[in-house]
């Protein structure tokens, strides 16, 4: 009895184990702290094909020297960071 139940336990986890690694999720950490000009800036993080995967419009960041963080999740790729200025005088010292 206590080997049948042993044999079952491990079939259990064996599928509880492979179904989570079959599983598959990047998350990446956008921080983005404002400048002198805070609520011009925005940002729109786009895949290789050129859609837009997450974006902020300017006017988000209304806290100059703030840190805020946003977490995407992202498939597997590579990936381009645009950045942008609403009045286009540069981000002044936002990062």
């Amino acid at each position: 009895m206590e080997n049948k139940f042993n044999k079952m336990m491990f079939a259990f986890v064996a599928t509880i184990a492979l179904s989570v690694s079959t599983v598959c999720a990047t998350w990446v950490n956008v921080q983005i702290t404002g400048g002198s000009f805070a609520n011009e800036i925005s940002w729109s993080l786009v895949d290789n094909a050129g859609s837009t995967v997450d974006s902020t419009l300017a006017g988000y960041y209304s806290f100059n020297g703030v840190a805020i963080d946003r977490w995407v999740d992202v498939a597997d790729g590579c990936y381009g960071m645009e950045l942008y200025d609403s009045y286009g005088d540069g981000w002044n010292g936002a990062t």
